[in-house]
Parts: structure tokens; C-alpha cells; sequence
């Protein structure tokens, strides 16, 4: 138990990056075929696009400390992809153990989890495990709201997840 990480296709300690620097299309590959995709944008992040968008989170210096003027949930992250990779190489261990214990309800029908991606970013680990059949939540500061919501609607997910700003207290 606690290992299981260790046997996925990604390692994260590996070099170069699981991500490539200026990666702007990457598709985690599921079980069974088809894939979630999702599109990083470094312009938004390094806050040097031409749009508004761009030029009014510089203004209003979205984010803190290390992120201040920054839009970290504009890039995919290795962790992101070691995440997606690990949830969609259990599902299917994970529905067979849910499948022989006695079980009521919706699991009964057949299994399903639930997922809130919390800091989502581009939600690769989150949009993984919607594909997946999860009931799924996704957030993330406002400026990044946009984003979460593309990404569902690419992989024709935009039903089967909810998107809102993390709401605290």
C-alpha cells in the first residue's frame, strides 16, 4: 500500500519534464481508448498576451505572493498529469473492489466517485476523473474560471462537471 505511484507510466523525478516548456496541447490517454485534453496557455501565465484579459490581470496584480501578476493555472503542471495518470490507472481496480463489497444506492448500479479539484488550474486530474464517470466539481481563483469551463466543454464534459470560485466559510 502507499507505492502505487511508483508503477504509474510518469515519474515525476524523471528529466526532461513530463510537460514540455511550451507544451500547448497535451492528451493523458484512458483506459478502454480516448483521451482528455486539455490546452496550457504560457502567454497567460507570463501575463504578456495582447488581450484585455492579459493586460487587466497585470493591473489589478491577480494572485499572491510568488503568483502575484501570475496565472499559474494557465500552465499543466507534472503533478497534474502524475495525478490524472494514477486515477485513471485505479479506476478500474477500484470499481472491481466496489463491485464485491455489498453496496447500496447509485455505487450499486455501477461505480462512481466523487471529485473536488480544489487550486483546478487547466483540471486535468479533475476532467480525468469526470471522463471517468465521477461526479465531479472543479475550482479555482475567478480569472482561471474561463478556463476550467473550455476544458470541460472540449472533452464534452461541460453536463458532467460543476465550475464555480472555491467558496469559503
Amino acid at each position: 500500500g502507499g507505492e502505487e505511484w511508483q508503477s504509474l507510466p510518469c515519474d515525476i523525478f524523471q528529466a526532461p519534464p513530463l510537460v514540455p516548456v511550451g507544451c500547448n496541447s497535451f492528451t493523458l490517454p484512458l483506459p478502454g481508448g480516448g483521451g482528455v485534453a486539455v490546452r496550457p496557455r504560457r502567454s497567460l501565465f507570463e501575463r504578456t498576451g495582447s488581450g484585455a484579459e492579459a493586460a487587466a490581470a497585470v493591473r489589478e496584480g491577480v494572485g499572491h505572493g510568488a503568483d502575484k501578476g501570475r496565472m499559474t493555472g494557465a500552465l499543466l503542471w507534472d503533478s497534474a498529469v502524475v495525478l490524472a495518470s494514477y486515477l485513471a490507472a485505479s479506476r478500474p481496480a477500484a470499481a472491481a473492489r466496489a463491485q464485491s463489497r455489498p453496496i447500496s444506492g447509485e455505487l450499486a448500479a455501477g461505480w462512481r466517485g466523487a471529485c473536488v479539484e480544489v487550486g483546478a488550474g487547466l483540471a486535468l486530474p479533475g476532467l480525468t476523473a469526470a471522463a471517468l464517470g465521477w461526479t465531479t466539481t472543479l475550482t479555482d481563483r475567478q480569472e482561471c474560471l474561463p478556463l476550467l469551463a473550455a476544458g470541460a466543454a472540449d472533452n464534452g464534459l461541460g453536463e458532467a462537471v460543476a465550475v464555480g470560485p472555491p467558496a469559503w466559510g
